[in-house]
Parts: structure tokens; C-alpha cells; sequence
């Protein structure tokens, strides 16, 4: 018998045989064992640094061809480190290959003695904590919330996974107005009996001629 049933049974004992002291002690124990359970797991949005190499003969094509491997939602900054002999025409052609990647990030170049181009990016990255062991048995589930980690744990992942900029955890976004401006309309092209009907057009089923 589990500790669990141990309560329950001294429980169902306590009632039946009417010792109120025995049964308010074996309910305050349960309180306090589906209160305590775990620590509650979640989401902490980091910032992950990442730099890479350009071929310091072709900088620019280069920079074109590690945009593409960018995830643009999280994108939060991008540093471009290069010479200091580098050309003013250089420069301006990696802002405008840049800007035409329309990433909403910021864009900052940098310069150094080597004669390397390197480009830093600073993403947003949403990491689940508090998951080190999610296994939850039944017996010392949380029987007040219906918590347990498993549950929580593998909630809080998918939310983390399927959130395309993790920065959106942290503050919502205001709604643009074109889209309150459709979902206005439908509402209201609903409500007054505005919507329009599909057209259907007669169907026959069989192999009969």
C-alpha cells in the first residue's frame, strides 16, 4: 500500500469510526503533502551569440549566403566585424543587403586589426527550466491543482518550441490594425445577416447512366 492509500484508508477509518481529532490531523497531512509538490518549472528567454567567418575576398556575397540561415523572428541584433582598410562601397553594400533582408533587428558594424570579416548575430532563444526530472508517479500528484510536472513540463516545451519569436513570452504584441479591422467586419457582417452564402451546385453520386 502506497503512502497514499495509507491516508486514505486512516481517512475513510477516521470518518466512519467519527474521531474528529484523527481525521482533521490525517487531512492536514494531505494538505501539506499535494501542497509541497514541486518546484514549478519555466520559461526563461536568453539571448544566444553566434559568429561566423565571411570570406574576407567576396565579404559581401558571403554575408548574403549567411542571412539565408537566419531564423528572422528572433533575430534581436547583428554585429559585423571588419578591417579597418575596409572601403566605404564595401560598407554601404552590407547595410543594403541587410535592410533588403527586412529583419527587424539592429544592425552594427565594427572595426579591427585583423584582416577578418566576421558577423556576430544575437538571437532570442526560449529554454525550459526547472524539467530536470519531469517523471511525476501518480501517488504524489497534486491532487488540489491537477498538477504535475510531466504536464507542466511538457506544456511549457511545446509553448517554447512553437513560439516563432521567444521575445513575444515576455511582451505581447499590440494587434495591427488591418486584422482588427477584418475580424471587425466579419463579426459584424454575421451578426447582420450580411454573410454571403456559398454557392452549391447539384451532385450525383452512382454509376448509373
Amino acid at each position: 500500500m502506497t503512502h497514499t492509500q495509507t491516508i486514505i484508508a486512516l481517512t475513510l477509518a477516521a470518518t466512519l469510526s467519527g474521531c474528529a481529532f484523527l481525521e482533521k490531523g490525517v487531512r492536514e497531512d494531505i494538505g501539506n503533502r499535494l501542497s509541497e509538490p514541486y518546484q514549478a518549472p519555466q520559461i526563461v528567454v536568453d539571448i544566444k551569440e553566434q559568429s561566423t567567418p565571411l570570406n574576407a575576398k567576396a565579404p559581401v556575397s558571403s554575408f548574403v549566403e549567411t542571412m539565408r540561415q537566419w531564423h528572422g523572428p528572433s533575430l534581436v541584433a547583428v554585429e559585423i566585424k571588419l578591417p579597418k582598410s575596409t572601403s566605404q562601397r564595401t560598407r554601404k553594400r552590407l547595410e543594403s543587403a541587410f535592410h533588403q533582408g527586412h529583419f527587424d533587428a539592429q544592425l552594427r558594424l565594427t572595426n579591427h586589426t585583423t584582416s577578418d570579416f566576421t558577423v556576430t548575430t544575437y538571437s532570442s532563444v526560449a529554454n525550459v527550466i526547472g524539467c530536470e526530472n519531469p517523471v511525476a508517479k501518480p501517488e504524489i500528484r497534486d491532487g488540489k491543482t491537477g498538477y504535475t510536472p510531466s504536464l507542466e513540463c511538457s506544456s511549457l516545451m511545446n509553448l517554447a518550441a512553437s513560439t516563432a519569436n521567444p521575445r513575444d513570452l515576455l511582451n505581447g504584441r499590440d494587434l495591427i490594425q488591418p486584422t482588427s479591422i477584418n475580424a471587425t467586419s466579419a463579426l459584424q457582417n454575421y451578426h447582420t445577416g450580411n454573410v454571403i452564402q456559398p454557392s452549391l451546385q447539384n451532385v450525383s453520386v452512382g454509376g448509373a447512366q
